[in-house]
């Protein structure tokens, strides 16, 4: 892992800042480190520092003061992820004096084959004005560890953790120590104020009395929490007290100490497994107050260290990581649009040039389609014409044939002639009325198109031949129906208002093959 990481360690009486990355076989590097001065004098310095070294990428990891943390080991049995999770949260709540949504709390299982999790929480208003001052100048946090967080992960890094053997690590920094209890079980974790430190008596060669009551309390403390885990003396192994700190105590002056309790003190090298950059070259000789530092950058790059920033900060950051994923997702589906986009507007260039080139080929034979309707509209028309010359053709042979058929059954009737004859036009389907003023009757209901001829004659009739003429006439008339053209005869009138004549009309409903 390349990415480069800086990490800020704050403390009441001086802070401490340092760049690390990972080479590439896996070792931990210690690129360049900074003390700098207790942040009351100026809170804004330690995040400058950070600012000047957090290049584009950098993880920054921040351990705030260990007054403000609270780090606690539950025993948690093996279960699944979210069962586990809600028996943490349970147990969370158990461990932190004040109520969870008012907290950045966070845990972690202890690793494989342990049936523990760690807890770390501080305040939820503390954490974000720890993050609110990064921001202003300029960094994003991303990992919040607490002191034990960051000492548990570089004891493991440092010393033969795997192997089990039990050590306690005592850390003192002006009057705050944190004793961390490493075994194979459940680590523990405590937090005691002591004494500060005391200037050597000028006169009596010694050490003061408060220095010397420093020692016994820190003594005690060790003692205390070396009770709270296996007896060393029934396990026939002696637990090493590994000290650490700016303010740690002598190995020497304190073995006394501890002796009776089966507890041996002795000097932690924090950067026994770390390499050092050429800008950290003197950090050899301030090893002791570097243990935090290491373990905070170790923290940085474990998933399964607590982590107390803030969820929504953490959101935000996941989100941030994932971004160039987003825009390479985004910028695949831009290009997948526009592809789309190109390759229908190529196919449909193409789909338009295959329809102009049909279009070219067609034109002969839609020009053709046209001339050959052209065609057939003139032929129709001329076989219109020709109905109609055939018609009168045929109507200029059978009117004779008519007139003269009429003129002999007139002359056989003796004494009938005709007066007119005219077609009959029924304008809107009403019928017209008929000769002499009467209604003309109905058509025929065959549904034949059929002509009809209105016929008016006249017949000489006298007072002694009158019944002899009405009968000549009706004779006619019921004998005409048998003329080739005549279909029938409809509307018989007679009228013998005037002297000596019989007037009659009649209408005669032509065949549809007469041709009149």
């Amino acid at each position: 892992m390349r990415t480069p990481i800086v990490a800020l360690v704050c403390d009441p009486d001086r802070s401490v800042v340092g760049t690390f990355h990972f080479t590439a076989d896996g070792a931990l590097m210690l690129d360049e480190f900074a003390f700098l001065p207790p942040a009351a004098d100026d809170a804004a310095q330690p995040w400058r520092a950070v600012a000047e070294r957090a290049r584009d990428g950098a993880r920054v990891v921040v351990v705030p003061p260990v007054a403000g943390t609270l780090t606690k080991f539950a025993e948690v049995p093996r279960l699944r992820r979210a069962q586990r999770e809600r028996v943490a949260r349970f147990e969370a709540a158990q461990a932190i004096p004040r109520p969870l949504e008012e907290t950045a709390w966070d845990w972690a299982p202890l690793g494989e084959g342990r049936a523990g999790v760690e807890l770390g929480a501080m305040k939820l208003a503390a954490a974000e004005e720890l993050c609110a001052q990064a921001e202003r100048a300029g960094v994003r946090v991303e990992t919040i560890a607490t002191r034990a967080t960051a000492l548990l992960r570089m004891m493991r890094h440092a010393a033969d953790a795997d192997s089990g053997a039990p050590a306690i690590l005592l850390q003192v920094d002006g009057d705050m120590a944190l004793l961390l209890r490493c075994d194979g079980e459940l680590p523990a974790v405590r937090l005691a104020g002591v004494p500060a430190r005391a200037p050597v008596n000028a006169g009596g060669g010694g050490e003061s009395a408060p220095e010397a009551l420093r020692e016994r309390r820190l003594a005690a403390e060790v003692k205390r929490l070396a009770r709270g885990g296996a007896a060393p003396n029934e396990a026939g192994t002696t637990v090493t007290v590994w000290l650490t700190g700016g303010a740690a105590p002598d190995p020497a002056a304190f073995e006394p100490l501890l002796a009776e309790a089966g507890l041996k003190p002795a000097s932690f090298d924090p950067l026994r497994r770390v390499k050092l950059g050429k800008a950290a070259a003197g950090a050899v000789a301030e090893a002791a107050s570097l243990a935090t530092l290491v373990g905070a950058a170790l923290a940085a790059v474990e998933r399964s260290a607590p982590n107390l920033l803030p969820v929504a900060r953490r959101r935000a950051n996941a989100f941030r990581r994932k971004r160039w994923r987003w825009l390479a997702l985004a910028g695949a589906m831009a290009g997948s649009v526009w592809g789309a986009a190109w390759f229908v507007q190529t196919r449909t260039a193409q789909m338009r040039a295959e329809v102009a080139a049909l279009t070219l080929e067609l034109e002969p034979w839609r020009g053709a389609q046209r001339l050959a309707a052209e065609r057939q509209r003139e032929i129709d028309a001329c076989e219109r014409e020709l109905a109609v010359l055939q018609s009168l053709a045929r109507a200029k042979e059978s009117w004779p044939k008519f007139l003269a058929d009429a003129q002999s059954r007139c002359a056989r009737a003796g004494g009938v002639w005709l007066e007119s004859v005219q077609y009959v036009t029924n304008a809107g389907g009403a019928p017209g009325a008929g000769l002499f003023g009467h209604a003309r009757a109905a058509q025929a209901g065959d549904g034949v198109a059929r002509q009809r001829l209105a016929i008016s004659g006249c017949a000489r009739e006298t007072w002694l031949e009158g019944p002899r003429g009405l009968e000549r006439v009706r004779q006619l008339l019921r004998e005409w129906p048998e003329a080739e053209a005549v279909a029938s005869v409809e509307g018989e009138r007679f009228d013998a208002s005037a002297p000596g004549l019989l007037r009659f009309s009649c209408v005669l409903v032509l065949e549809p093959e007469a041709g009149l």
